[in-house]
């Protein structure tokens, strides 16, 4: 019986040890001058992952770009190593100031450009929202294009090959302060509030070619897209670039569009109003992702069919509801839809995205060799993992100590996966087994 009890306290020390011996494989980086974070993404050639956020500043809301590199995440960990006060920064995070407010930014790799929307704002020193280029040799803002007064920029996406960049944007709104007619758009049957008036507007695809030699903007393309293109992604296996209509529940497909200016033609019909309301679960045009599938019964109501984030990779697109719902799409049909369980039931706030917590917030695609990983982040704190070629969940990852994750990016290159947490004011870094969802995530 002792030999017992001593085998099992030498299992259990083994085990202990063997455990604090692990490599870390999660870091928690601070924004230092930054919160709330918005949006990520990672160059997997420089490994510089750039993240939108709010300067921490008293005065006015300033909007940046956070420049997280190899040296960051090196000193992370150099306070305990040198004994500093815990805290203690020995590699400042560079900052790189933006217009305003967004949270898509998308890289073209090959030439080290970083791409970023920002936003429409009345209250902005100069209200119109931009495409704004940011030089990754430098990380300083080499160009910007100006939209007019009341376009709001949102998702971006990057052909590499042909150097084209694509931009989202939606139109005003229209609703009236007293909410009972529409100043723009269609007036559209009511889908939230009984009584409250909504109005459908068209949003538009702009394509863009940047010339590196003389920093200049030239807009190729205006394609049509539908109400509030939320998240663009382009597909190079297809040559097609993806709108999510976030306020309808669409999605837009368009053929790719060249620096000379031709392509960009439509494989979805042409963006129109619905004429009933989408509660009844007929989607106003093609392609209604999530329609097909009935209304999802843990949203609000007006986000019963919504069409959120979007990743691209190995020749499909991959699309969140914003609540429990993850679609594969390939060229323009859906090839199947997965329900990740955990997600609340919306609160049903009134004039509000209601509350909740879902388990579809966001998404990124990794390509591993001849393999893809589909990473979708929850705002439980946890990270599911599928196979995109089955849409088979693989793992699911629990980020210790997380209170909100949020935007998520990936470096294939150096097997690292970049999520923000917007109440920590912070990015996790998950690397090692625990990126690939084989081993236990250890700080």
């Amino acid at each position: 019986m002792k030999r017992l009890i001593l085998l099992i306290i030498f299992g259990l020390l083994t085990a202990t040890l063997a455990l604090a011996g692990q490599p870390s494989n999660l870091i928690k980086i601070s924004l230092q001058v930054g919160k709330n974070p918005e949006g990520i993404a990672v160059n997997p050639v420089t490994h510089k992952a750039y993240v939108i956020a709010e300067e921490n500043t008293e005065g006015d809301d300033q909007y940046a770009l956070f420049v997280l590199d190899n040296h960051v995440i090196n000193a992370t960990s150099a306070p305990k190593k040198l004994n500093l006060p815990l805290g203690t920064h020995t590699h400042p995070v560079k900052v790189v100031h933006i217009n305003n407010e967004n949270e898509y930014i998308a890289i073209d790799s090959t030439r080290n450009l970083i791409y970023v929307g920002t936003k429409f704002s009345i209250e902005a020193a100069d209200p119109r929202g931009t495409l704004t280029v940011i030089d990754g040799d430098t990380d300083t803002v080499i160009a910007a294009w100006y939209f007019a007064r009341g376009i709001e920029p949102e998702g971006v996406a990057v052909d590499s090959v042909n150097g084209v960049v694509y931009l989202g944007a939606k139109a005003p709104e229209g609703e009236a302060s007293n909410n009972d007619y529409c100043s723009s758009g269609t007036l559209i049957p009511d889908v939230a509030e009984p009584g409250d008036v909504e109005c459908w507007t068209a949003g538009t695809i702009y394509a863009f070619f940047f010339d590196p030699i003389d920093l200049t903007l030239t807009k190729l393309k205006e394609i049509p897209a539908g109400d509030d293109p939320e998240s663009v992604v382009f597909d190079p296996v297809n040559r097609l670039v993806y709108a999510a209509n976030e306020d309808d529940g669409t999605v837009t497909i368009a053929t790719a569009v060249y620096p000379d200016g031709s392509g960009g033609e439509l494989l979805t019909d042409l963006p129109r109003p619905p004429t009933q309301p989408y509660a009844l679960g007929l989607a106003p045009y093609s392609l209604g992702v999530f329609y097909g599938d009935g209304p999802n019964p843990l949203a609000c109501i007006e986000n019963k069919f919504e069409a959120d984030k979007m990743a691209a990779g190995g020749g499909s697109v991959f699309i969140t509801d914003d609540r429990s719902r993850v679609a594969k799409i390939t060229v323009a049909t859906v090839d199947d839809t997965v329900d990740i369980p955990g997600a609340t039931v919306c609160e049903e706030i009134p004039n509000s995205d209601g509350g909740g917590a879902n388990t579809a917030n966001n998404i990124a695609y990794m390509q591993k060799d001849d393999k893809g990983l589909l990473y979708v982040v929850s705002e439980q704190d946890t990270v599911a993992i599928f196979d995109p070629a089955t849409m088979e969940l693989k793992a699911t990852i629990t980020i210790p100590g997380a209170q909100h994750l949020d935007a998520i990016g990936v470096d294939s290159a150096a097997n690292r996966v970049w999520i923000t947490d917007e109440v920590l004011h912070a990015v996790f870094v998950l690397h090692g087994a625990c990126a690939k969802g084989t081993g236990v995530c250890i700080k």
